[in-house]
């Protein structure tokens, strides 16, 4: 009975460090938007977020307040070498859409369209991107 309690409390212990090693290994960049922006279909405001990759497919951006998380593709822009964590916007009018994130390691994700970005690409007649660069 004794040697069963032990296992189970050694099995238990060790799922929680392997939690806690899966937390800390999971990294977070700080970046500072001056802008309202659009990611999949929420409205982000202006401020500082951090961004985090929680698997390949899957990032969450967030801040105190608010976060979101969304399906990405990979990306395969090789010709684009960055080595500083950025975020692409796509800039229609006053609308920025959350594009892509060059996470460490010079791997990038493509963010879908939401449909506040298709309704508002239908009326667009212009379009260009900008790029915000993490901060250290």
């Amino acid at each position: 009975m004794k040697h069963r309690l032990l296992a189970t409390l050694s099995i238990i212990l060790a799922m929680f460090s392997l939690i806690a090693v899966n937390a800390a290994a999971q990294q977070r960049i700080k970046f500072k938007i001056p802008f309202d922006f659009v990611v999949g279909n929420d409205r982000l405001p202006a401020g500082t977020y951090y961004l985090s990759a929680i698997n390949p497919r899957v990032i969450a951006l967030g801040n105190e307040r608010k976060s979101v998380t969304t399906i990405v593709t990979p990306g395969y822009d090789e010709l684009l070498n960055r080595r500083t964590p950025s975020l692409v916007f796509k800039c229609i009018g006053r609308h920025r859409f959350l594009t892509q994130a060059w996470l460490e390691g010079n791997e990038n994700v493509h963010v879908p369209e939401g449909n506040i970005e298709k309704e508002v690409l239908r009326a667009a007649k212009q379009t260009q991107s900008l790029t915000i660069v993490a901060e250290r």
